[in-house]
């Protein structure tokens, strides 16, 4: 049975200490020396990757012993509970080593029983910002927004230019083109950073997204 109180308390200690260390390279002059081309879909992996998801996984793996974890950059291990643990150690690689602050940590929680997502915390490096929803705790009554795509809905626009899933192209630079160009002339488009930002802000109170 998922712990909600228990992910509630250690993923937040998670997230803040693998915050700590991505904004220790944040406010460096030049943030990190090198970035490595993953095989898989040619995204981008850097030692802060690793570093942030280390320190978030040691805590969670404390906290739930017997959870599967999949984890970015390390992958995936076997546990004996119905529970996953997912860890984006920093969501937003490229725009880390462009120099940007707008990356995210992400880690969440999967009831392989229920088939849902219980739990989740998102943390702002940059700010200091932490989001966090579990099943069974209060949140705002956010809603979505459900009208037309006029000039009062808002949507956030995170997808890199083309890139390959194994050997299946996933998005086209032209299909990229196409989908923003289709709607910036009939909605807002907000492009503020990483999709973990997105969804912390959908979450909380952006009626209009």
């Amino acid at each position: 049975m998922f712990d909600s109180k228990l992910f509630l308390d250690a993923s937040m200690q998670a997230v803040r200490a693998s915050m700590e260390i991505v904004k220790t390279y944040q406010l460096r002059e030049s943030p990190v020396g090198f970035a490595e081309i993953k095989k898989g879909d040619k995204t981008l992996k850097t030692i802060v990757d690793e570093l942030s998801e280390f320190a978030a996984k040691r805590i969670m793996g404390d906290a739930f012993p017997d959870a599967h974890f999949h984890v970015e950059e390390a992958g995936r291990t076997r546990g004996s509970s119905d529970i996953s643990i997912l860890i984006d150690g920093l969501d937003g690689t490229r725009a880390f080593t462009n120099g940007l602050a707008t990356s995210t940590v992400i880690i969440g929680a999967y009831d392989h029983t229920k088939k849902q997502v219980v739990g989740c915390t998102i943390g702002e490096p940059i700010s200091g910002r932490v989001w966090h929803v579990c099943t069974g705790s209060s949140f705002p009554d956010f809603g979505v927004w459900q009208g037309p795509l006029d000039e009062q809905a808002t949507v956030l626009f995170d997808v890199s230019h083309g890139f390959n899933r194994g050997d299946r192209k996933i998005f086209t630079d032209s299909k990229v083109a196409y989908l923003f160009g289709d709607l910036a002339h009939r909605c807002k488009v907000l492009m503020p950073g990483s999709n973990g930002l997105h969804q912390a802000l959908v979450a909380h109170g952006a009626e209009y997204m």
